[in-house]
């Protein structure tokens, strides 16, 4: 406003106070902010002194609707608490006009538009690019040649569940030849990704197991699928609808259609034998026709619910159920039942990468065992207490920010 001529005038007074502020705010300058026009990435934020994290999917976590949203905000949570500063892309590059502002709200810069692209940003940012932690096995084919070609970062997968291993198993039980063509050619882009990849991270032992067989010498570790920052008290059965119980998923995914209709169909007849006035929930996101169909005299499909809702059922339910016949993977619907104190019955699928589950809570693949232990759970108060007490005590043990960490800095230095 007075012009550009700093040798008279107010305008002189600019070149003068600024070798004052200079002087008077040098150690913090020297500090914490860098030389003009150079890192402008860590200028802009202040994360100057700080290792950075690009973490890239497919979308925008939505950790209200599926699990494994939850779980990649578990964990940029604690890379932040870690000390790193932590971006993140969708490859669809959709801005989400929820969840986009909520993850901005958690300080963590979100890349998004049309005009954006990934090879550019990486090629244009890669001297302060210390990692990258790519999830699920097709946006990390999207990624890879880019980050390998334009950074020096260190590549990091998180596979979620084996692909290829679900399918294979939905094939077990459908018999379909093109399960078996699609389960072959996620083998080989995982395996690809594998090969490509500085450290692997699966949330299942058995997964994790399943990459070092192939690949002796590769650094896989399992990661725990979620993290519980409170405990909440625990609610006793005065509180519960004891002839109530639920299945909570995302009803757009294959397994948990599936393990919808074998509990409507197989399951809930049994149970009605014995207790005629049971009520059953499909609790979650995303229900197909054919889950909506199921709903009639005792069932109910709620569609979407809020973390707040959910958390209210889990407080009033009296059983939770997870009827999985196929599936790969640790099933967050399981953790999270057991986390809040409701007692679970799921079946081996249900429990897969939770290595003695089956010593605390009934699991079996049988219809009817299924259904008996429901029942018993319904009306044997020991029964409920000690299942609810050990599932509790399980997840509580495994599923918590210190194990997570325990695993992440073995290979992200802060």
């Amino acid at each position: 406003s007075h012009g550009t001529d700093t040798g008279s005038g107010v305008k002189a007074h600019q070149e003068i106070n600024q070798k004052k502020f200079r002087e008077r705010w040098a150690a913090v300058l020297d500090a914490q902010h860098l030389p003009p026009g150079e890192q402008l990435l860590h200028a802009r934020d202040r994360t100057a002194g700080r290792k950075t994290i690009l973490v890239v999917d497919r979308y925008m976590p939505q950790p209200d609707i599926d699990a494994g949203s939850r779980s990649i905000v578990c964990i940029m949570r604690e890379l932040q608490a870690m000390g790193l500063a932590v971006k993140f892309c969708p490859t669809s590059l959709w801005r989400d006009p929820i969840y986009t502002r909520q993850l901005q709200q958690e300080g963590i810069e979100v890349f998004y538009g049309e005009d954006y692209d990934f090879a550019d940003w990486v090629h244009q940012f890669a001297d302060i690019l210390d990692y990258v932690f790519v999830n699920r096995p097709e946006a990390a084919q999207e990624c890879l040649k880019a980050v390998r070609a334009n950074s020096r970062a260190k590549l990091l997968f998180y596979g979620h569940d084996l692909h290829y291993l679900r399918l294979q198993s939905q094939y077990e039980l459908t018999r379909d030849e093109d399960l078996l063509r699609e389960a072959a050619k996620f083998k080989a882009l995982e395996e690809s990704v594998w090969r490509a990849s500085d450290v692997i991270y699966y949330p299942s032992a058995s997964e994790t197991a399943a990459v070092q067989a192939l690949l002796p010498h590769a650094r896989a570790h399992t990661l725990p699928l979620f993290v519980f920052d409170e405990q909440e008290p625990a609610v006793g059965l005065a509180a519960r609808q004891r002839q109530q119980f639920a299945f909570v998923a995302g009803f757009g995914h294959a397994p948990n259609i599936d393990a919808a209709v074998w509990l409507v169909r197989e399951i809930l007849p049994r149970v009605k034998e014995r207790v005629p006035d049971v009520q059953l929930l499909l609790v979650g996101s995303k229900p197909t026709d054919e889950v909506k169909a199921l709903a009639g005299p005792g069932v109910q499909v709620t569609g979407y619910v809020s973390d707040e809702a959910l958390l209210a059922y889990y407080r009033s339910l009296g059983v939770a159920v997870a009827p999985m016949r196929f599936g790969a993977g640790v099933k967050g619907k399981v953790i999270e039942a057991l986390h809040h104190g409701l007692p679970l019955v799921t079946t081996s699928v249900g429990m897969q990468g939770l290595e003695g589950l089956d010593q605390v809570i009934p699991v079996s693949d049988d219809a009817q065992v299924i259904a008996d232990a429901i029942v018993r759970l319904m009306q044997d108060d020991d029964f409920w207490r000690a299942v609810a007490r050990g599932g509790r005590e399980y997840a509580d043990a495994r599923f918590s920010r210190a194990a997570l960490r325990q695993v992440l800095s073995q290979d992200i230095a802060r």
